[in-house]
């Protein structure tokens, strides 16, 4: 007699498909990718600008740094907002810690520095050092 293997139930595979995503979650908690947060960076004659958005960060959470000439460095810390003995359903938001790291274009003063943190959004005005500023030449008629 030929006995026919049973198959897991759709229910049941799901269950499992749930619970193999909750595990890796939290084997990957706390570790974010190297481009987050993502970020706008543009310049003009005088200024590097930074932008990025850390919803759910509070500001004491957040610091930057410069780092030689032209490095800028980002780190921050998110805390989850459900109590640990809670069971998952889902969980799409990262938290804890990230940092990240910044190759500016050019030389930055890091005495010259502003950083606003307002709504959920990092806003970094870097001017840049002297020797990375252009500068104009005169050109004398005779």
């Amino acid at each position: 007699m030929r006995m026919l293997a049973t198959l897991p139930s759709r229910r049941s595979l799901a269950h499992q498909f749930n619970r193999l995503t909750r595990e890796l979650e939290n084997a990957f908690a706390g570790s974010v990718s190297a481009s987050y947060p993502a970020l706008n960076l543009w310049e003009d004659g005088d200024h590097f600008y930074l932008e990025t958005e850390l919803p759910g960060y509070q500001q004491a959470d957040l610091e930057a740094y410069i780092v030689g000439e032209d490095q800028l460095v980002l780190k921050g810390r998110r805390q989850p907002t459900q109590d640990e003995k809670a069971i998952n359903h889902r969980q799409e938001r990262t938290y804890g810690n990230f940092e990240r790291t910044i190759t500016l274009p050019k030389s930055v003063d890091g005495n010259q520095v502003e950083a606003k943190f307002i709504n959920g959004v990092l806003n970094l005005k870097l001017a840049k050092a002297a020797q990375a500023k252009p500068k104009k030449i005169d050109i004398a008629i005779n």
